[in-house]
């Protein structure tokens, strides 16, 4: 693995260049950073919500099934 990582370390130093440069952005335009926080806080929240009803439909099908309760 970490032949793999010393192959690849041109990704770190992009990530670590565009860190930089969001961070520089974040300090000259503060309002972007604000609104790019909420922009993550509403898409995290949509995928959790999405994935919850699926969860939510599954286990209903499981539980009509009838399936047996592991009780002791």
């Amino acid at each position: 693995m970490l032949y793999s990582l010393a192959r690849n370390w041109w990704w770190f130093a992009l990530r670590g260049g565009l860190a930089i440069l969001f961070g520089i952005l974040i300090v000259a335009v503060p309002s972007a950073g604000a609104l790019a926080v909420i922009w993550l806080i509403a898409a995290y929240a949509l995928a959790f919500g999405v994935v919850l009803l699926a969860l939510a439909f599954r286990l209903r099908e499981f539980a009509s099934r009838g399936t047996p309760s592991a009780t002791a």
